[in-house]
């Protein structure tokens, strides 16, 4: 049945909304999976088997089924006595459609703490002209989720006590994506930041759908250090262009997403083959038998994970930074040994090396995103 909620008894504003609308975060969020090419291993040690675990705590990326959230006890109505000598508030109307959801609020309210209702009470649209003319309005929100809404809702005329002490990343996301609509910052954030320390611990370091909501919720916040390790997250280690589905995530930080995680893949592959010209070359201390060995060996072991020959094109679907480093980081590496005295790890002819300085040169440089830029 219809549910209604009443928030300031003498409000002159109804909140009309459905019980099924809600912001969409379960879209298809689907990873193209990793060429089984950059799993390629030859003659891997036990130890370096070892080494290649997942650090203790990191999620999967498709580990989001998360419980859902349990439905909120009715909230039983306010039923105000008028005052002597003041009229009786006018009662919720009945309505038909059982998925309907009214919540009583005051226009004095969200015209202060919401631009969005400054706009569409205060000045010159329809839902303006008839608050003036009747003294009571009723605003379609159906597009925007029920409880969310009732958080705001409280929030915003001081009915503090009603505030859940703490939220889950999907509350959290939803309250972020109604702030960003409604354009109510202000007045949400102190609230908001107490439930974002509370749920900071649970940060993920894949690319995910938790992280693509913890980047909607630190931009709506304006929470810069957040939004940069976030970001710096994702550009490492995102296989596919980076997506924001329904969230409120600015194009142009999609945009810059996307642009970054490419010419970071892209700097990697480079390098890799620059590695390779200057064997070919001989632009290195080692003579040409030696440089012949490497650029061979290296050549092959680039060739067997698909990186070379034709190696991999943008968008690079499929590939990330990480994944990348991962499969050559293991390179082996030509059996020049036999043409030095020295052990090979101490000869330039050694390619590892160079792979990982070229790794770590790029990774001291790799920064996330900086919200002010946006």
């Amino acid at each position: 049945m219809a549910s209604s909620h009443i928030i300031d008894p003498d409000g002159d504003v109804d909140l009309v909304l459905r019980q099924e609308s809600e912001l969409r975060m379960d879209w298809g969020f689907v990873t193209t999976p990793s060429p089984s090419s950059l799993g390629y291993r030859r003659d891997v040690a036990p130890d370096a088997k070892e080494s290649k675990k997942k650090k203790k705590g990191r999620r999967s990326a498709f580990a989001w089924d998360l419980e859902p959230e349990p439905a909120p006890e009715p909230e039983p109505e306010l039923e105000a006595e008028p005052e002597q000598g003041q009229l009786a508030e006018t009662p919720l109307p009945p309505d038909t459609d059982d998925m309907l959801v009214r919540i009583r609020v005051s226009s004095r309210h969200l015209m202060l703490a919401s631009s969005y209702f400054k706009r569409s009470l205060g000045g010159e649209l329809a839902e303006g002209h008839t608050l003036r003319s009747e003294r009571h309005v009723e605003v379609d929100m159906k597009g925007q989720d029920p409880d969310t809404m009732l958080l705001v809702m409280n929030v915003i005329h001081g009915r503090f006590r009603r505030l859940p002490l703490s939220v889950d990343l999907n509350a959290l996301t939803r309250v972020a994506a109604l702030v960003d609509y409604l354009e109510c910052h202000e007045v949400v954030e102190p609230f908001v930041d107490k439930w974002i320390e509370q749920l900071k611990g649970d940060i993920t370091e894949d690319y995910s759908k938790e992280l693509i909501q913890w980047l909607c919720i630190s931009q709506v916040f304006n929470k810069e250090t957040l939004f940069e390790a976030v970001t710096r997250i994702a550009i490492c280690r995102a296989r596919d262009l980076i997506d924001k589905a329904d969230l409120p995530i600015r194009d142009r930080i999609e945009d810059e997403l996307n642009r970054q995680r490419s010419a970071t893949i892209e700097n990697l592959l480079s390098g890799l083959e620059n590695l390779l010209q200057d064997l070919l070359h001989d632009r290195n201390q080692c003579d040409y038998e030696c440089n012949a060995l490497r650029y061979g060996t290296l050549t092959k072991e680039l060739a067997s994970r698909g990186l070379h020959s034709p190696g991999p094109q943008a968008p690079y679907l499929g590939y990330s930074f990480e994944n990348i480093v991962s499969s050559v980081v293991h390179i082996q590496d030509s059996p020049c040994r036999s043409l030095h005295s020295r052990s090979m790890f101490g000869s330039p002819c050694a390619s590892n090396p160079q792979i990982n300085t070229l790794v770590q040169q790029i990774e001291q440089s790799l920064k996330g995103l900086s919200l002010d830029k946006f």
